[in-house]
């Protein structure tokens, strides 16, 4: 029973749409990791200055991003500082990001297809007999795609990984419509939040919410905080329940084939789960260009072992997941098992 792994980063949000056949709005396009705090007039900046805290950090997580460090590493550092003014910035942090990515997923294709619906209808077509969908962006693009393809609904964290389906969907950095409730915090009606203490207590469980922002964070008279990013009291590394982590490792093993597409590879921790793999038949690296998919491939082999014997040109594909799907370079990648 061939099984298939398809791993997803920012670079395929970042290129999930034919601006010549959907209507498209660039100030929405969903940006890469070092642009998630970009100086967008109409879009970004009018959500940045909602949270002032996030603002003043916004420089200095954007020149760490640029220089190779990982977004979660830079905010789990913040979160974890000594002195509680700096930590109160902190805070702010997933509130923005939260709501910028919940826009992005409605506003920079609305109404029209992107390349994840492509991506899962192709794949459903294909001759796998089971999918693992694992991604580490916290937008809804491919939610949307397996919502309208499958008929589902994500209203329940379980309905992620339910039994009896063909597929899984493992968001390991979290989602903008996904908290934890607060203990010791809550917002006003303006939203600003304020916490009781030097520390925000959270539970450890996490809660589909009905949205992104304001009201949204409150459900059933509770308040919610965002699950996504560096998951805050705590040293975990993902940002989802155990209970996804347990179906990745489980099936993780069991795939023929494996499909990275806009993923730095960055994530070691992420990276590290591949150890597991073992012989496979199908691996193709989309990062945009022969280089960028280079680069995260040599990351992949350092830490799997089964990958390690590729030639670096033979699984990267010179292009990003547009022209991957537009060319035919897809369907070709799912003919052979």
């Amino acid at each position: 029973m061939p099984g298939l792994a398809v791993i997803l980063g920012a670079g395929a949000s970042f290129d999930c749409a034919d601006a010549e056949i959907a209507a498209t709005d660039p100030e929405w396009q969903p940006p890469l990791v070092q642009g998630l705090f970009a100086n967008r007039r109409s879009s970004f900046n009018p959500i940045l200055l909602k949270y002032p805290k996030a603002a003043a950090l916004a420089p200095q997580i954007r020149m760490a991003v640029q220089q190779g460090t990982s977004l979660e590493d830079v905010l789990r550092e913040l979160e974890e500082v000594p002195q509680d003014a700096v930590r109160r910035q902190f805070w702010e942090v997933p509130l923005y990001l939260q709501e910028l990515l919940g826009e992005v997923s409605q506003r920079y294709a609305p109404g029209a297809g992107t390349m994840f619906d492509t991506l899962a209808r192709e794949i459903e077509r294909s001759k796998y007999d089971h999918v693992l969908y694992l991604t580490v962006n916290y937008d809804r693009f491919l939610e949307r795609a397996l919502e309208s393809l499958y008929d589902v609904s994500f209203d329940h964290i379980d309905k992620y990984v339910e039994r009896g389906r063909k597929w899984a969907l493992i968001k390991l950095h979290g989602s903008v419509n996904w908290g934890r409730r607060m203990r010791n915090g809550m917002f006003n009606g303006d939203g600003v939040l304020t916490v009781n203490g030097a520390q925000l207590d959270l539970e450890g469980d996490i809660t589909v919410l009905s949205g992104y922002q304001g009201p949204h964070r409150r459900r059933d008279l509770a308040e919610y905080y965002p699950a996504l990013a560096a998951p805050l009291g705590g040293k975990e590394e993902f940002q989802c329940p155990r209970a996804h982590l347990s179906v990745m490792d489980e099936r993780l093993p069991d795939c023929s084939g494996f499909l990275f597409i806009g993923f730095s590879c960055l994530d070691l921790h992420v990276v590290k789960r591949f150890a597991a793999v073992g012989r496979f038949s199908r691996f193709d690296m989309v990062n945009g260009t022969h280089a960028l998919g280079g680069a995260a491939y040599r990351r992949l082999a350092a830490a799997s072992p089964a990958f390690s014997n590729c030639v670096p040109e033979d699984v990267t594909s010179d292009c990003g997941f547009l022209d991957f799907v537009r060319g035919g370079h897809l369907r070709d990648f799912l003919s052979v098992i």
